[in-house]
């Protein structure tokens, strides 16, 4: 299912039943972050996700998420039909590449490419950049970009939050070791290489909290969103509570 070379693992077929054991073998690291290599979109099949910090053993709440919304559809692996699927890590960069077709039970044609970034140069630096296009959808359709999750985790609650544009800043406390970790969202939304401005929708749970922006698309145009983490922790000298 994957082929190895020195600096590369492929895969070049989806197997909903392998997908868990994929990203755990797809783990990636950039010495701060390390990463399972779970989807970024919604997926209702088994899957292994989780993110760590160097020196801290308890896995943070999701800080990846970006699901796509099609009108009253929700993408999908694990209901969506796949008509091809790739996927690579690139060990040196540490980065994460996405591409696939599906089509969604109403007949709607999705092409995604997705790329997740563990920088090197800024070791605290998580990227993603979301692309999608469709040959036969047209109309409204949305992002949903979010921290954490509306359950609370067995680790972690989160003291504080602060909202500003498009940006969000959720600070978390360990329940049971004086360790806290802050963690920075911000995005963009591109369409057909302009940058498009429109109303967003702030999500503000307990314990997740993100935004949801809406546009409309046409046949053929091509959407994408580009969503960085940053991440500080108290065991390191540079921490700070945004």
């Amino acid at each position: 299912m994957l082929t190895f070379s020195p600096w590369k693992i492929e895969q070049t077929q989806f197997d909903a039943s392998q997908e868990a054991d994929v990203n755990r073998q797809l783990a990636f690291s950039n010495g701060y972050i390390s990463q399972y290599a779970s989807f970024e979109e919604l997926y209702s099949g088994e899957q292994a996700s989780g993110t760590w910090l160097k020196g801290i053993t308890s896995v943070l709440p999701p800080v990846n998420m970006l699901s796509v919304h099609l009108r009253d559809e929700w993408l999908d692996l694990g209901v969506w039909q796949t008509k091809s699927f790739y996927r690579c890590l690139n060990r040196q960069q540490p980065l994460l590449e996405r591409r696939f077709t599906a089509v969604s039970l109403a007949g709607n044609e999705l092409s995604v490419s997705a790329k997740r970034l563990l920088s090197t140069e800024d070791n605290r630096l998580l990227s993603i950049e979301y692309q999608l296009s469709s040959p036969n959808f047209s109309g409204p359709a949305s992002f949903l970009a979010l921290l954490g999750e509306p359950q609370p985790t067995t680790d972690w609650f989160p003291l504080d939050r602060k909202f500003k544009d498009t940006t969000c800043t959720v600070t978390l406390q360990h329940f049971s070791e004086d360790i806290q970790v802050t963690v920075e969202m911000d995005f963009q939304l591109f369409k057909n290489d302009e940058k498009v401005i429109e109303p967003v929708i702030r999500i503000d749970k307990r314990f997740g909290c993100g935004f949801s922006i809406t546009f409309p698309i046409e046949n053929g145009d091509v959407i994408t969103m580009k969503k960085n983490v940053r991440f500080s922790d108290s065991l390191t000298s540079n921490y700070r509570i945004s």
